[in-house]
């Protein structure tokens, strides 16, 4: 369903039970104006931003464009390409028909204060906020951004453990609650894990206690058997990671995007999401020494390492890659080809984001 295709009113679809903007998300997101006045309307809100910042209202074409309004009357994506521009096309000020009329004013007030707290230099959004939420008090208005910036890093904390939790499991089916609830822990704990650390070898660090154990899976393709050269290999008893290198390896490799962490897993054999989820969530470079996660991870790697294939490019360069797709098309997707099954290539572009990367690669 898209405006494209069909006539759709707020009016209309105000009363699904979809729509999350449906009642104000805080108690300052309907205006307080006194009794007998009339609230600011949502053109009035954007000229009023618009006058205090000395920024031409088509400045705020993405507070009103058409998939923010799609998100506010009907609380799904719209799956339409549109172009901004067409909001400001004839026939009304703010876009045909005055579409901006379409949203509810309190999802608006929200995205003016989100704009504010996000886009403004700190030394103007005092004057901002009080000149378009004049119904407020001061007081108010300072508790209206916490609310709004709160909601935001809420968000925004949401989002990053889907990009990881994706990262987990690809476009694979999850089939209970309970796997979801693993899932979710794993992604908690993929997020804590220290990419920055010294990722310089150490040999000998230890000697492998499961040495009849092996990994079972291709190193080289997801949910594909061992070929004849990796069966030939021999990667010795002496591990020269130690286990913090192990964890962060198998963040930044799964990272990258080309496997996800269940396909991973998987290659290596004989391991549970649970066991690799307890040996991600250890801290210290021995924490962890004697289990089969480590091990088995270490082997995955150092028979990539043998065939002379990159584990993984350095860990900025990936970001940057991945920021740079999401930048150039926001609902850019496709990124790995998607065959299905559990263990095969999935889809599904990610923005990472990760803080105090240091170009980490080994």
């Amino acid at each position: 369903m898209a405006f494209r295709d069909e006539e759709v009113t707020a009016a209309a679809l105000s009363e699904s039970p979809l729509n999350p903007y449906k009642k104000p998300e805080t108690p300052f997101s309907a205006s307080r104006a006194a009794p007998g006045a009339i609230p600011k309307s949502n053109a009035e809100l954007i000229d009023t931003l618009a006058s205090a910042t000395d920024v031409d209202p088509r400045e705020f074409a993405s507070i009103c464009s058409r998939d923010a309004i799609w998100h506010a009357v009907t609380g799904g994506w719209n799956p339409g390409a549109w172009d901004i521009e067409m909001v400001f096309a004839s026939g009304g000020r703010y876009g045909p028909n005055d579409i901006l009329k379409e949203v509810p004013n309190h999802y608006l007030r929200d995205r003016l204060m989100d704009y504010i707290n996000t886009k403004l230099d700190e030394g103007k959004r005092e004057h901002a906020r009080r000149a378009v939420f004049s119904d407020l008090g001061a007081s108010e208005v300072l508790e209206y951004a916490a609310l709004i910036a709160k909601r935001r890093a809420d968000e925004e904390e949401w989002e990053r453990k889907e990009h990881i939790a994706d990262d987990i499991l690809g476009n694979r089916s999850v089939r209970s609650q309970n796997e979801v609830d693993h899932i979710w822990e794993q992604a908690v704990v993929m997020d804590r894990i220290d990419v920055t650390i010294d990722m310089a070898p150490e040999p000998g660090f230890v000697s492998r206690t499961y040495t009849y154990q092996k990994v079972t899976g291709s190193v080289k393709k997801q949910g594909a058997k061992p070929t004849a050269d990796e069966l030939g290999l021999d990667v010795g008893t002496q591990i020269d990671r130690n286990c913090d290198q192990i964890r962060a390896m198998i963040k930044i490799f799964t990272l990258q995007g080309d496997w996800t962490v269940d396909q991973f897993r998987l290659a290596l054999g004989h391991i549970s999401r649970a066991q690799l989820t307890a040996f991600l969530d250890k801290r210290g470079p021995r924490d962890g020494i004697h289990t089969q996660a480590f091990e088995l991870a270490w082997e995955f790697f150092k028979k990539r390492e043998l065939l002379g294939i990159p584990n993984a490019p350095p860990l900025q360069h990936a970001l940057e890659n991945r920021a740079a797709l999401q930048e150039r098309d926001p609902n850019r997707g496709q990124k790995r080809s998607s065959v299905g099954g559990e263990g095969q290539p999935a889809k599904h572009t990610k923005v990472a984001t990760e803080s105090a990367v240091h170009g980490t690669s080994f």
